[in-house]
C-alpha cells in the first residue's frame, strides 16, 4: 500500500512500561486511582468486566461472546469524577466525537446513565506492567495500551516532555473502529483529563467492513488482508 511508519512500537517497549509505573503512581497518589475488589461478569477476549444489565442476551456487548462470573481484589480509577467534564467538553465541542451517531451512542448508553470506576489492575495472571508499589498487580489493559498514543511520541509524566509530544500532541485525529470507540471516547479522554493533558482534537469512529456473514474477524477466519488484495489487483 506504500505506507510505512515512523516507529514500530510496542506496549512493552521499556520507556513505555517506565511512563505507565510512574503514570499509574501519579493518579492514585492524586486520588484517582484506589484498591477495592470486583465481581462481575467477565469476557476473556475483550478482558472487559461488565454487569448484568449491561450484558446483550446475556453475552458480551462488545464482541458477543459469552461471560463467566468472576471476583479479584484490583484498582480502580474514578471515571465517575470526570465524568461531568467529559459531557461538557463533548457538548461544547460537536466536532470531537464524529459521527454523531457515536456521540449519541456514548451519551445515552454510559455518560448520561451514569458511570461506573474502571478497574486497571489485575491480579490473576502475571504478564503486563507490574504496579511498582504492590507487585501482585499488573496494570489493566486499557489504561496500559490507550497511554501508549502519549508515551510513544515522548510524554514523560511529572518531567519534561520530548520535542516530538510537543510538536504533535494534542492529535488532531484518532481514526477509530466502532467496536472500540467507548475506550477511545470516554476512558482515554477522562486519562487525559486526570493528566492535566489536551484531548485529542477529533475522534471518528468508522464502520466496519463486513461481508455476508457480518464483521471481518481473525477469529472467524473470513479476513480479507490489505496484501492479499495489492497481490489481486497486479
Amino acid at each position: 500500500m506504500n505506507c510505512s511508519y515512523d516507529r514500530f512500537i510496542r506496549t512493552t517497549d521499556q520507556d513505555h512500561e517506565q511512563q505507565v509505573r510512574k503514570i499509574f503512581r501519579k493518579l492514585y497518589d492524586k486520588g484517582d486511582i484506589y484498591k477495592s475488589s470486583y465481581e462481575g461478569m467477565y469476557c476473556t477476549p475483550c478482558e472487559s468486566f461488565w454487569t448484568e444489565s449491561q450484558l446483550v442476551d446475556g453475552k458480551c456487548p462488545d464482541c458477543g461472546r459469552e461471560v463467566k462470573p468472576a471476583k479479584e481484589e484490583a484498582y480502580f480509577f474514578k471515571m465517575s469524577k470526570y465524568a461531568d467534564q467529559l459531557i461538557a467538553h463533548m457538548n461544547e465541542h460537536p466536532e470531537f466525537i464524529r459521527p454523531v451517531s457515536r456521540k449519541n451512542e456514548m451519551m445515552n448508553n454510559f455518560l448520561l446513565p451514569g458511570l461506573q470506576d474502571l478497574c486497571v489492575s489485575r491480579t490473576s495472571f502475571d504478564w503486563g506492567i507490574p504496579v511498582d508499589f504492590d507487585d501482585k498487580h499488573v496494570v489493566y489493559v486499557w489504561l496500559d495500551a490507550l497511554t501508549n498514543y502519549i508515551t510513544g511520541i515522548g510524554y514523560k509524566c511529572g518531567e519534561e516532555c520530548d520535542e516530538l509530544f510537543e510538536k504533535n500532541w494534542p492529535a488532531d485525529l484518532h481514526l477509530i473502529g466502532k467496536d472500540i470507540i467507548r475506550f477511545h471516547t470516554i476512558y482515554w479522554p477522562i486519562f487525559l483529563m486526570a493528566l492535566d493533558l489536551p484531548l485529542p482534537k477529533q475522534i471518528f469512529g468508522h464502520p466496519w467492513l463486513i461481508q455476508s456473514d457480518g464483521k471481518m474477524s481473525k477469529s472467524k477466519g473470513n479476513v480479507l488482508y490489505a496484501d492479499e488484495l495489492v497481490d489481486f489487483s497486479e
